[in-house]
């Protein structure tokens, strides 16, 4: 049997395991400009450094509505086939506040006619907290209802795997995996995710992108399409991109992005069209992003 086949067939069997469990995941719009942030065996081949900084206000007009801020960093050894990364989550949700500052591992290993298989292997550091000054209980004779909400800290780890072939990636990832085997961090219960995304790359002055994926939280399944236009001048530059998503259910959004040399600025808004929509001003994301060292003469990189 071929070894691509191979391969698709072992993901294929994982993709069924993973989406067996039940999870809960605080991701971006746009993602797709930073799998990173959503599988840690996401590699940015084009770049020896990548950084990046996030910001999300969900359901603005809501007081309390949660807040997500994201930053990542990328190092790619092109010589090892390896990038080193590292993540920092926070998200602030009424009196509720959930921190998760994770180190990556990722390995690229070559296969066959350009097929390249990443594993990804990250460890995280989380604590939940609460505001207890914001809190009110009809009876203060109990002080353990304080102690049990001041704060929980615990060690995770999240696992991936990103199939590449020219202009696809096959993805999956598991996040949260420790709290599978431990009932009581049900804080930060297990997360799993598969996403499908291609991205034209020639000298056309438009390329066009677009991919699926399918988040699993509890026993209930998100989904979520999105399409990008990459409008360019040179092969190596996307000067302006438009981009729209729909996310079940009944929920769609805006995607902004200009890129300015090593710098990218990424901007996005969603609007929910169910019940929601009268009371609530949507949904706003910024994104920042900064390229150091671009890899002119990568041996392994998959946009080549």
């Amino acid at each position: 049997m071929n070894t691509k086949y191979k391969i698709l067939g072992i993901l294929s069997g994982i993709m069924l395991t993973i989406t067996s469990f039940s999870q809960s995941y605080s991701r971006l719009n746009d993602y797709w400009d930073q799998l990173y942030t959503i599988n840690p065996a996401s590699i940015n081949d084009e770049y020896f450094c990548t950084v990046a900084t996030s910001s999300r206000q969900q359901l603005k007009s809501f007081p309390g509505s949660p807040r997500t801020y994201i930053s990542t960093a990328t190092f790619y050894l092109d010589n090892y086939y390896t990038q080193f990364g590292a993540k920092l989550l926070i998200e602030p949700k009424g009196v509720t506040q959930k921190t998760d500052a994770e180190l990556t591992y990722a390995y690229r290993l070559l296969l066959a006619n350009k097929w390249r298989l990443n594993m990804g292997l990250g460890v995280n550091f989380q604590s939940f907290s609460y505001d207890v000054s914001e809190l009110v209980f009809p009876s203060d004779d109990n002080p353990q209802i304080y102690d049990r909400m001041i704060f929980t800290n615990n060690i995770n780890a999240s696992l991936g795997f990103e199939l590449n072939y020219r202009a696809w990636k096959i993805g999956m990832s598991s996040h949260n995996i420790v709290s599978a085997f431990s009932k009581s961090n049900d804080l930060h219960p297990l997360t799993n995710l598969a996403y499908v995304y291609s991205r034209q790359q020639n000298y056309d002055w438009i390329n066009w992108g677009g991919g699926i994926s399918i988040f699993q939280y509890s026993n209930i399944f998100q989904g979520e399409m999105n399409i990008n236009a990459y409008f360019k001048k040179t092969h190596e530059t996307d000067d302006f991109q438009i981009g729209l998503l729909y996310r079940t259910w009944r929920e769609i959004g805006l995607i902004f992005g200009m890129n300015f040399g090593p710098f990218r600025f990424r901007a996005s808004c969603d609007y929910n069209l169910g019940l929601i929509r009268d009371h609530s001003w949507g949904t706003y994301e910024l994104m920042l992003i900064y390229n150091f060292n671009l890899l002119q003469r990568c041996r392994n990189c998959g946009w080549q």
